[in-house]
């Protein structure tokens, strides 16, 4: 994770997979995960300090309920993401 901001995207089914990391000098990390642009799942590290987090959401993608999920190891200035969906792991590409 970048120091104010990243942004990666995944391909599913023809459904587009987003995820936010954000900075906030207020609130600490913010991870958001998107799919089709819609909001599913939220987690905050409000203290930025190195922890793990689960993003994860039952959404509908090609007429099926998907699990999504995305874990998150933030470490002391970057952060790692993991994007599964129905246990099949996902590259993700980052866009910012």
């Amino acid at each position: 994770m970048g120091l104010l901001h990243e942004k990666l995207v995944a391909k599913y089914e023809g459904s587009t997979i987003e995820v936010r990391a954000d900075n906030h000098i207020l609130r600490g990390l913010i991870y958001k995960l998107f799919v089709d642009g819609a909001e599913v799942s939220e987690a905050q590290n409000f203290l930025k300090i190195p922890t793990e987090r689960t993003l994860e959401a039952d959404v509908v993608i090609g007429e099926k309920t998907r699990h999504v999920v995305v874990a998150v190891k933030q470490r002391m200035l970057r952060a790692e993401f993991a994007l599964t969906v129905d246990g099949e792991t996902l590259p993700l590409e980052q866009i910012s």
